[in-house]
């Protein structure tokens, strides 16, 4: 890697809406870029093979990455990352960065390099990076792997000794960012709609699992709903406790409110019959009668005729 050098004139930033991008006449380069967030340091790189001009999918020539501090330019490395993308950089001049690589373009490299380039973690990854951060003051860098087998690895690194801090699929999905300043011994994976969620910043622990729990539990859909209320209804036919009715009316009358039986009258008409069965099994013949006849009233054919002209006749004797 070359000396330090000052270029003659600044460097030149656009922005396409997706990202900022680097113009440096000096080194005849142009390539996406972002600042670190005290704006002193610059990292740019680029997916190309400057020998051939060839970019993007290809089985040789590295890419070009780039360290400036105003103009001058720290680093310049046009051999050390094979197909470099989506770069990061700290307050510190320390920054993180995630390849490509010359492979089938399901797996990936993640890379954490100090200001003079000094390579601090090389990581090979089982899937593609689907984005990377590292923290203001440099000591924690985070990389996102995408899908791969349906699991979505998380993987905190300590960006200065080059420890990996953790590696698991997290409880709450693939994130869409990360807050570092979360609170002491904490980070905050940050999802859409502004949903955040705390973890142990050295251990990968779930610190929000009781809210989680709440949050799945809030969001599951009617289908979801009914079927556990099938299942609480087998159970309690199989001699489980009578307070298993309550659970079901209760997540009867979810679904029920939630709108998405509106398209589905058969699932209207078959939760009323499931609590019908609920209420006749406990010898509550009242409010079977009314439950069945909801039911029938929806769907004709929800299969309770029989049973509720056997029900008027017990309760007419």
């Amino acid at each position: 890697m070359p000396e330090i050098i000052t270029l003659p004139t600044d460097v030149e930033i656009s922005s396409d809406g997706t990202g900022h991008f680097a113009m440096i006449p000096g080194l005849d380069f142009w390539g996406p870029c972002s600042f670190s967030p005290n704006h002193k340091y610059l990292l740019a790189w680029r997916d190309l093979d400057i020998s051939t001009g060839v970019g993007g999918r290809r089985n040789k020539g590295y890419g070009i990455i780039l360290l400036l501090r105003g103009r001058k330019v720290l680093l310049y490395a046009p051999e050390t990352v094979q197909r470099p993308f989506c770069g990061k950089v700290s307050n510190t001049g320390n920054f993180c960065i995630s390849d490509m690589t010359f492979s089938d373009g399901r797996t990936g490299q993640f890379f954490i390099f100090d200001k003079a380039g000094k390579e601090v973690v090389r990581h090979r990854t089982g899937a593609n990076i689907y984005w990377n951060d590292i923290s203001n003051n440099g000591a924690y860098a985070f990389c996102q792997c995408a899908s791969n087998n349906g699991r979505t690895l998380s993987i905190m690194f300590d960006a200065q000794t080059g420890m990996k801090q953790w590696e698991r699929q997290v409880e709450t999905g693939m994130p869409e960012g990360i807050d570092f300043r979360a609170g002491k011994n904490r980070v905050a994976l940050l999802y859409n709609g502004g949903k955040r969620w705390l973890y142990g910043d050295t251990d990968g622990k779930f610190l929000n699992s009781s809210e989680w729990e709440e949050e799945v539990e809030w969001n599951r859909d009617a289908f979801s709903l009914y079927n556990e209320a099938v299942s609480l209804t087998e159970q309690l036919k199989a001699g489980g406790p009578a307070t298993l009715r309550k659970k079901i009316y209760n997540l009867l009358k979810r679904a029920l409110h939630q709108g998405e039986f509106s398209d589905y009258p058969h699932y209207q008409a078959k939760s009323f019959r499931l609590y019908g069965e609920v209420c006749e099994y406990q010898n509550d013949i009242t409010n079977a009668v009314k439950c069945y006849r909801k039911a029938l009233k929806i769907d004709p054919k929800v299969g309770v005729k029989r049973r509720l002209l056997k029900l008027h006749k017990e309760t007419a004797v």
